[in-house]
C-alpha cells in the first residue's frame, strides 16, 4: 500500500559526479583513479588520476603527480602534470614547470612557465 516497486535501472558504465557548491573544493587523491564525468562549481584539484570529462564552472588544478586524459572545460585550468585531450578554458590557462600537454587547447590567455611541455593545437578566444 505505501511501497512502490522501484522500476530497474539501466547500467551505466560511466560514472557522473556532480560538484555540490561554490564554497566547497573537490579533490581526487592521489591514490584515486577516476572514470567517467565531472560537472559542477567551484574548484576541482585532481592529484590523481582521471579519464574522461571535466566541466568546472570554476577553477581546476591538475598536480604536479597527477595525469588527466580526455576533455577539460573550466575557467581557469592550472597544470602541473600532464593532460592529454581537449581544453576549453574561458579565463586562463596555466603549465607549470614541469607540465605536460597533448592536444588541443583553446583559451582566452596562456601563461607556460619555463620547463612546460605543450605538443598540439593551441587557438586563443576572443
Amino acid at each position: 500500500m505505501f511501497w512502490k516497486k522501484k522500476a530497474p535501472q539501466e547500467s551505466n558504465a560511466e560514472t557522473t559526479a556532480t560538484v555540490a557548491t561554490a564554497a566547497e573544493q573537490t579533490v581526487i587523491a592521489d591514490s584515486y583513479t577516476v572514470r567517467g564525468r565531472i560537472h559542477g562549481q567551484g574548484p576541482v584539484e585532481v592529484q590523481g588520476r582521471m579519464e574522461g570529462h571535466l566541466e568546472v564552472h570554476g577553477h581546476v588544478s591538475i598536480g604536479a603527480s597527477a595525469s588527466v586524459q580526455g576533455e577539460i572545460k573550466a575557467e581557469v585550468l592550472e597544470i602541473g602534470g600532464q593532460v592529454e585531450g581537449q581544453l576549453d578554458i574561458t579565463r586562463q590557462l596555466r603549465l607549470g614547470p614541469k607540465s605536460r600537454f597533448e592536444g588541443s587547447a583553446a583559451a582566452v590567455r596562456i601563461a607556460m612557465a619555463e620547463g612546460a611541455c605543450l605538443n598540439g593545437e593551441v587557438r586563443m578566444k576572443a
